[in-house]
């Protein structure tokens, strides 16, 4: 059971490719075949000259998302950074029978999944070390897609913290508008690929793109070339020690599994 849920975090969570069935164990070398190329895990290990996070505090990103037909979807994502850790706590609108919230911390190399059933009235959690992950092959599937950043004079106050307009044009006919302030430390780049590929992974066009632009993203609308689009915004920023509920594991069962070697 927890071989299963680990690979399953690994393949999806942390790579997002699909799998092929074709895995192999070389030493401490674990090769995974997937759709898209091949995929090679190792165990990972602290990490004792990690950097700290830029910014101290925490805020809430709320989006909505619009598929090409037009059907929209909402939620947000809480999180709260303290130095070395990080914590996020997503709610969609979809998901009324389970809380989960994940803490990552950086110099350990590990993350805690906490998952409050609301149904079955039961807290259980399971922390693990993160593994170094690389991926190759079959990388000419997938045309490159170049992208233009432009700074744009045009500026307007979002919960008092003055934004200029950035437009990033992709060469597939996508298109990204972000208001940016440099009033805010928070480096949304680096919280999106956290929560979307674990410690390592594939990261999305949107937010390595974004991480070129100087500055904090307090509001962006991203469109596909398909018409679907992603609205953004931060909000409720709080500077300053996070909540200490962000990171508290009272009342969970945590199994913890930083020791355990998944592929044998």
């Amino acid at each position: 059971m927890r071989k299963s849920l680990f690979f399953s975090f690994v393949i999806a969570a942390s790579i997002g490719y699909a799998q092929t069935g074709s895995i192999q164990k070389n030493g401490s070398t674990t090769t995974v075949k997937t759709n898209n190329g091949t995929v090679k895990i190792q165990p990972g290990t602290a990490n004792p000259n990690a950097k700290k996070f830029s910014f101290l505090g925490s805020y809430t990103m709320k989006f909505t998302n619009k598929d090409a037909k037009g059907k929209t979807s909402t939620g947000e994502i809480k999180s709260a950074y303290d130095e070395f850790k990080m914590a996020t706590i997503p709610l969609f609108s979809d998901e009324t029978e389970k809380n989960i919230r994940s803490i990552f911390d950086v110099r350990e190399n590990t993350m805690t999944m906490l998952i409050d059933d609301l149904k079955k009235k039961k807290k259980s959690g399971m922390v693990m070390r993160m593994p170094k992950i690389s991926v190759s092959g079959n990388k000419s599937e997938t045309p490159a897609v170049s992208v233009s950043i432009q700074k744009t004079t045009e500026s307007k106050v979002i919960d008092g913290y003055k934004c200029n307009k950035w437009v990033l044009s992709y060469s597939d006919g996508a298109k990204c508008e972000a208001w940016v302030t440099k009033d805010v430390t928070i480096n949304t780049s680096e919280a999106l690929s956290y929560f979307t590929a674990g410690m390592k992974g594939k990261k999305s066009s949107i937010n390595t793109d974004c991480a070129n632009i100087d500055g904090c993203a307090l509001e962006s609308t991203y469109t596909a070339k398909d018409g679907s689009s992603v609205f953004m915004k931060l909000t409720d920023i709080i500077k300053g020690k996070p909540a200490p509920a962000f990171f508290s594991e009272d009342g969970y069962q945590v199994m913890d599994v930083t020791g355990v070697e998944f592929f044998r």
